[in-house]
């Protein structure tokens, strides 16, 4: 009878080790990510999310408020569900009042351009009305769900571009005082909970470009490009666009501008499988909401070069450099030259999603010459 018992727990055993196995496999590796990703957290944290909500770079303050990501999380494009409304967001009289104004200037712009692109108002870009993140209930990736509105370009320069330009309006005792947009709506951290939806124009990605040969793309505005003319900056910045960026079930994909940016600002071809969106935030500076991320080109830089000469329709935007793949000397170049914050963090991420976040934090420290004395920030 001992013998029949024996055997039959061998037989047995077998089977429920395997069982066993299955069940409890995906709550280990879950656990695993977990805690790697919980790692890369902290090693991260001399990106830091400061009491006010901005993000300090190796001690250097930016006005970018990090509202999801890490340089490890990757937003996937089946996680990120992006609608839009069909009518734009109402303005308030005096913002109307100035986008009328706009409009008005770009008449006589298109009459005495000569040379240059003249500005046209495209009625094809994004506002954001809010935003909801949560985490799915299988290996917590992260999930967000935006809601958009159309807004055109008029509305975009008559906000965004103009969020510290005085106007008179009438206060509520009936008295006419002098005012501007950001010290009317953005004085507290309340307007990165919730977007001001007639503020929050102009959604779009910014994206580092690593090439085949070890280097990064950084861009050199031109001169005559319509925001921060003459400045440095990443390698793709585009905004969103109400039509060709949606999906077939009329949802936006933030997946699908990245590819249209890099055909239209690099002139070369990627797929959605080359691009890695790690974070969303906002610059205050310019209220300017952002999907930030890299992109792999596939070609080497001097291949990428030629390739926004010939085939880049939007190539009057930005000069393309080429820097050598060393967090170092890619911060360095920027400190030199400046470059906005968006730009700053948005690299930032890249290179500690390429390069993993300790080699990327040191650089920046060693670079902008700062330790924080505090708590790292953790999310």
């Amino acid at each position: 009878m001992g013998i029949v018992w024996l055997v039959l727990g061998v037989l047995l055993g077998g089977p429920f080790g395997v069982i066993c196995a299955v069940l409890f496999q995906d709550r280990w590796k879950a656990r695993v990510e977990r805690r790697k990703r919980l790692h890369v957290a902290n090693a991260i944290t001399r990106m830091q999310h400061q009491g006010d909500g901005m993000i300090h770079i190796a001690g250097r303050p930016t006005t970018v408020h990090l509202v999801e990501g890490d340089g490890s999380l990757v937003l996937e494009p089946e996680h990120v569900d992006i609608d839009i409304q069909r009518d734009p967001v109402p303005l308030p009289p005096e913002v109307a009042a100035v986008r009328e104004r706009v409009l008005r200037e770009m008449d006589v712009d298109r009459g005495n351009s000569v040379g240059v692109v003249p500005t046209w108002n495209s009625k094809r870009l994004v506002a954001l009305r809010g935003y909801r993140i949560s985490r799915t209930s299988r290996h917590e990736k992260s999930r967000m769900q935006l809601e958009t509105a159309p807004v055109d370009y008029a509305t975009f320069c008559a906000t965004v571009l103009r969020l510290d330009e005085e106007f008179e309006r009438v206060d509520g005792s009936g008295a006419t005082v002098r005012t501007t947009l950001r010290r009317d709506y953005l004085t507290s951290d309340d307007a990165v909970v919730r977007p001001v939806p007639f503020l929050a124009n102009g959604l779009g990605i910014a994206l580092l470009a690593f090439t085949d040969d070890d280097k990064v793309l950084l861009g050199r505005r031109r001169p005559t490009a319509r925001a921060r003319g003459g400045e440095r900056d990443v390698s793709v910045v585009e905004g969103m666009h109400s039509k060709m960026d949606r999906n077939p079930d009329g949802s936006l994909s933030a997946y699908r501008t990245a590819v249209r940016g890099c055909e239209e600002e690099l002139g070369v071809q990627v797929e959605p499988a080359d691009v890695r969106l790690l974070g969303f935030a906002v610059d205050m500076k310019y209220y300017q909401w952002n999907f930030y991320g890299r992109v792999n080109v596939r070609l080497s830089a001097a291949e990428v070069i030629e390739a926004q000469r010939l085939h880049a329709k939007d190539r009057w935007e930005a000069k393309l450099e080429p820097v050598d793949l060393d967090p170092e000397a890619i911060f360095e170049r920027m400190r030199q030259d400046g470059i906005w914050d968006t730009g700053l963090v948005a690299a930032y991420l890249a290179l500690c999603s390429r390069l993993g976040p300790e080699p990327v934090r040191r650089a920046a420290e060693r670079v902008f010459g700062a330790k924080p004395d505090h708590v790292p920030w953790r999310r």
